[in-house]
């Protein structure tokens, strides 16, 4: 009796080593996700947004060699159509409402004038789970002049390859 009771103890000493090694290795599995997931965020050239589901701003994190335009407090706890301008919160409210309709990324490309930044803009939408929805809003004004600029050159080219057309008549 005085043997299974010691083993018993032994056993449930044991057990419960085990149960705190394991919630160790978990917790510092979990603190390595966290440091990849914060060194990931600080890489990102990218202004990145949690918002809800309906819309409102709850949490931001942007490049560190970039400056907000907008204190983060002016807009954190704000809707949407409270910080931008119609058309712009009206495509990101669009793209917003997507995400969460079809659970997929979706993406939303606007104009809006900025100092010392880019005019144009993207903005892709992730669901995050079912409260709220990552954003994230890049500078795309150098891909938009570069479309444009070959835009330009198809049509010229175009214009020639027909005036050589009508020259070989």
């Amino acid at each position: 009796c005085f043997v299974d009771l010691t083993s018993q103890r032994a056993l449930a000493s044991a057990e419960a080593d085990q149960r705190r090694r394991e919630r160790r290795r978990s917790e510092a599995q979990v603190r390595r996700a966290e440091a990849r997931s914060r060194a990931i965020l600080e890489a990102l050239p990218d202004m990145v947004f949690v918002l809800t589901r309906e819309g409102r701003f709850a949490d931001f994190t942007g490049p560190a060699d970039q400056p907000n335009h907008v204190p983060v407090e002016s807009f954190i706890g704000k809707h949407i159509s409270e910080v931008l301008p119609p058309t712009v919160s009206s495509a990101c409210l669009g793209a917003l409402e997507r995400a969460v309709e079809t659970g997929q990324s979706q993406s939303a490309e606007y104009e809006l004038e900025s100092p010392n930044a880019g005019r144009f803009w993207e903005a892709r939408l992730v669901p995050t789970g079912d409260e709220e929805v990552l954003g994230l809003v890049r500078n795309i004004t150098s891909q938009v002049a570069a479309r444009s600029a070959l835009a330009e050159k198809n049509k010229s080219l175009m214009e020639q390859q027909k005036l050589e057309a009508v020259g070989q008549l």
